[in-house]
């Protein structure tokens, strides 16, 4: 039967559940970027966007290069067009002012009263790349975060500019100078668009090929993961792994569930491409395989180029066992990243298993190819398999599809037999209703949101809840490679 939620469930009546969640792609690689290209910025690269249903925070993820080192406003702007006249430009004129239909104060992320197109900075590197791991925290009604869900709702944003600034983002709201920043209309002062895009939503392709952008998933509800758990870890939860090309690196992102908390563990690419041995679901060895690394490279963390093909560093997991993973690979195909692409050869990953582990990797560089990080058991797995023409993989049990009617374990909640993309119940819409009703009474006096449940529908993270949730992201992306010249992407990194 469907989830109980708690007291405060504050939703629209008639909404449908979104299980597999809506995500967008915003490429600056375009005439727009390149002609507002300055000596200092020359900016190209994607990001992925990513919102698992309207009530769950809008998260972010990619890498953007050729940017001058330090600090960049990064904003959502107004503009749907990249062109002033008939000339492609990042300038005002195409992209228009920060996303702020509210007409709220400018800030920056932790402020509550902000622009909805106010994300704050990126940092780039002293090779000029910036990786993207953003997870907004203005989640659920009345908060004015960004959303892909909602067209013609104010914080919608499909099909608007996402614009990276020459400069720095003040993050400020209070008066000061030329500059009144108690004005809606100041902006933090980042200085000239260096570069822009369009937030476009992705569906994937029915065919994929290396001039096509590819997606993945990597779900570790399922029996191999189950009959893995041990008293303090009981994963469970769905990661989506995305490349824009083959030059680009490849990012993943995603929630789990069910990890002892407070701690960083392990989380790594392994060589198998089933989730049974011996006829048993299991996410041991036998089954998973170690690291996956045709190179022969000894074991490292991210930053270090010389490292086994599978080593994605680790997740950090908060006091509730939760975290959102937003992981951005600082290699490519030309300098041994893991790859979503055929092209790539032994770089593929997909039908290879994905590994949480039960401790911590230490991200030593190891004496030999044999050490792995000392990151303890194997706590979930799952098997990445791509996803095709907007359709959940299908994949026989033994390379680890979910059953299509998992246990109920933990949080894990008891499932309808309908399908994923039914609309709410009777019962659930009149809840909802109650909830709105007594929501709004209390709204002004609500600062956070009790997790009640967490539902997964035939694997699928149906997140019904509304969560307020301290989310954080892989506490290794601290990438020192060097940038590629655009115009020569297949040229090596490092």
């Amino acid at each position: 039967m469907p989830c109980v939620l708690g007291l405060v469930l504050l939703i629209a009546a008639g909404t449908t559940s979104a299980a597999k969640g809506k995500m967008a792609t915003c490429s600056f690689d375009n005439d727009a970027t390149r002609a507002s290209a300055t000596s200092d910025d020359d900016v190209y690269g994607s990001v992925f966007l990513y919102q698992a249903s309207p009530v769950d925070p809008l998260l972010i993820v990619g890498q953007l290069r050729g940017l001058k080192n330090g600090s960049h406003g990064f904003h959502i702007h107004t503009g749907q067009a990249l062109v002033d006249g008939q000339t492609p430009s990042c300038a005002a004129s195409a992209t228009g002012g920060h996303y702020n239909p509210i007409n709220f104060t400018h800030g920056g992320p932790g402020d509550a009263t902000r622009h909805i197109g106010d994300l704050g900075n990126i940092l780039a590197s002293v090779d000029g790349i910036a990786p993207v791991t953003y997870t907004e925290d203005r989640v659920g009604p009345l908060a004015y975060g960004p959303s892909l869900y909602g067209s013609g709702d104010r914080e919608y944003v499909l099909g608007r500019a996402m614009v990276v600034h020459a400069g720095q983002d003040s993050l400020q709201s209070g008066p000061g100078g030329d500059n009144d920043r108690t004005n809606y209309q100041y902006t933090g002062g980042a200085g000239g668009r260096v570069g822009c895009c369009i937030i476009t939503e992705f569906f994937p392709r029915a065919v994929t090929d290396d001039s096509t952008p590819k997606m993945a998933t990597c779900e570790f509800d399922n029996l191999a993961t189950r009959n893995s758990t041990d008293d303090n870890n009981n994963v469970f939860g769905k990661v989506y792994l995305f490349q824009d090309s083959p030059n680009e690196p490849l990012s993943v992102v995603g929630k789990l569930a069910g990890l002892q908390g407070n701690q960083d563990h392990g989380f790594h690419i392994h060589s198998g491409t089933s989730l049974v041995a011996g006829g048993a679901y299991t996410c041991g060895s036998s089954a998973t395989g170690g690291h996956y690394n045709p190179q022969h490279f000894n074991h490292a963390g991210p930053g270090n180029l010389s490292r086994h093909v599978g080593d994605l560093g680790n997740v950090a997991v908060d006091s509730s066992g939760l975290v959102t993973v937003l992981y951005v690979d600082d290699r490519n195909n030309t300098s041994g990243g893991p790859s979503l692409y055929d092209s790539a050869g032994d770089l593929n990953v997909l039908l290879r298993s994905m590994v949480t582990h039960s401790g911590t990797d230490n991200q030593l560089p190891g004496a030999s190819i044999s050490f792995t990080g000392a990151a303890g058991s194997r706590v979930g797995c799952c098997i990445i398999n791509e996803v095709l023409n907007a359709t959940s993989p299908t994949s026989s049990p033994i390379s680890g599809t979910p059953s299509s009617a998992p246990t109920t374990v933990g949080q894990r909640c008891n499932q309808d037999n309908d399908d994923d993309d039914e609309g709410l119940t009777g019962g659930e819409i009149a809840g909802a209703v109650i909830g709105t009703l007594i929501g709004v009474t209390l709204v002004g006096a609500i600062t956070s949101y009790a997790v009640f449940s967490m539902c997964f529908n035939k694997g699928q993270s149906a997140n019904k809840h509304l969560q307020r949730v301290n989310t954080v992201s892989i506490v290794t992306s601290n990438p020192t490679t060097h940038g590629v010249n655009r115009r020569s992407l297949t040229a090596a990194t490092d």
